[in-house]
């Protein structure tokens, strides 16, 4: 077994105060986001156009095995504007996310409009399979067709950020509007239309496995019925490939969405899913994955999830924070109680 260690050198500042943020919780595994397996790269910049081939093939192979270098050093994003570059940025809710994402549990996130958000987020883990994974076969699904092409086309936008040595490592893609095939490994993201009757929904739904990404699930029609359709393929497919969270096989669904008005059943069935979820702790960094499997899996749902929660407050944003949002809102209500404080309408 290769050696393990740990940059407390990385130049992304969101990292090492994470690591402070754990540290002073008492948490003892504070420092798995730092994890590098070639101590050479320490200090090393993935983007420096004067990287000898070594190098290059070294990130590569650090990319491919440790997720979190692939975050910490090399995913790049433009949040505000397109010369608006920066690295990922770490945060309380996105380390929740990726930690369990990492051992393939299905997740309810919630999370309010911030950098590195919710689907920013996925987005990132979905690149990394997408490159980096064997057998990635993920599916996505959202409120309208459009914003779910939208999510693909930030998949290539990413990608094309990438150094061009890392980007073209996985040879070119076979790339539409609907699907993007990894010509190296066969590995593949497709998004799915929304559907338009009750039998459309389950048609959609049926045969998906692997890695579902559904996101704004509290808005997409007939969810209900592509939910359940979905299920029985999942869960067959995770019982038959145990192996998946040790082979780098990604599976598990992805729920993404902002609270919206229970009155109105799409909207009450996300509600119901989010509340029989068990809520994520920071406290389970150091429990073990069996441990944590029994956990979860106490659940009564057909299959468990995790809830990923947390508020404004929890991501350590303040006042000035949240009355810019407001503004950002026009003081609306509605869309304040939603999108920043992460209530549902119509639920006491």
């Amino acid at each position: 077994m290769k050696n393990i260690y740990y940059d407390y050198q990385t130049n992304n500042k969101t990292f090492l105060d994470m690591y402070s943020h754990l540290k002073k919780l008492g948490i003892t595994n504070n420092n798995f986001f730092l994890i590098i397996l070639n101590k050479d790269l320490v200090g090393v910049d993935p983007f420096n156009e004067n990287l000898s081939t070594s190098q290059k093939i070294e990130i590569i192979e650090e990319c491919r095995l440790n997720y979190w270098y692939f975050l910490r050093e090399v995913i790049r994003f433009n949040y505000s504007s397109s010369i608006d570059i920066k690295p990922y940025i770490l945060n309380s809710a996105n380390l929740a996310f990726n930690f369990c994402v990492d051992m393939n549990m299905n997740i309810f996130y919630e999370s309010p409009s911030v950098e590195t958000g919710k689907t920013t987020s996925v987005i990132a883990r979905l690149l990394w399979e997408y490159m980096f994974a064997l057998n990635s076969k993920c599916t996505m699904s959202n409120s309208t067709f459009n914003n779910v092409k939208l999510s693909l086309e930030y998949i290539k936008k990413y990608k094309s950020m990438l150094p061009i040595y890392i980007r073209d490592s996985d040879n070119i893609d076979i790339a539409t509007s609907r699907f993007v095939i990894n010509k190296l490994n066969a590995n593949c993201i497709k998004v799915i239309p929304v559907a338009s009757s009750e039998t459309s929904a389950s048609n959609l739904g049926r045969g998906v496995f692997g890695r579902v990404f559904l996101d704004e699930f509290a808005f997409t029609p007939f969810n209900k019925l592509l939910y359940k359709a979905m299920c029985p393929y999942i869960a067959e497919f995770r019982l038959r490939d145990t192996n998946n969270r040790h082979n780098y096989t990604p599976s598990g669904i992805i729920i993404a969405t902002m609270p919206a008005d229970i009155a109105d059943d799409t909207a009450l069935f996300a509600y119901q899913l989010e509340q029989e979820a068990v809520k994520f702790d920071e406290s389970w960094y150091d429990i073990s994955y069996e441990n944590l499997q029994q956990l979860i899996e106490k659940n009564t749902l057909e299959i468990s999830f995790v809830l990923i929660r947390f508020n404004y407050k929890d991501l350590g944003l303040d006042k000035e924070w949240f009355e810019s949002r407001c503004k950002d809102f026009n003081n609306d209500y509605k869309s304040i109680q939603r999108e920043t404080l992460l209530n549902w309408d119509n639920c006491n």
